[in-house]
């Protein structure tokens, strides 16, 4: 699948953050079912960023980065 531009998606901050964080880590583990996982002071780790959206729809793309989660250090990332 292709990659989308994070920059080209606006996150939508009127989503409440528990929303916006659960449904991103449900989203992600359709693409992977057994992620590893970290948390660092106020970022979330999760899966490994490259094999998700290797296989990823565009359209879960934008849908995550719509609930504002990046990739940081190679996973996705969710900020607190």
């Amino acid at each position: 699948m292709a990659r989308i531009d994070k920059d080209s998606v606006k996150a939508d901050f009127s989503i409440p953050k528990w929303e916006r964080f659960t449904k991103g880590l449900a989203l992600i583990c359709t693409y992977d079912p057994d992620p590893d996982f970290a948390a660092e002071h106020d970022i979330f780790y999760f899966s490994d960023y490259e094999a998700t959206t290797d296989r990823m729809t565009e359209d879960d793309q934008r849908l995550l980065f719509t609930y504002n989660w990046v990739e940081v250090d190679g996973s996705w990332a969710f900020f607190t």
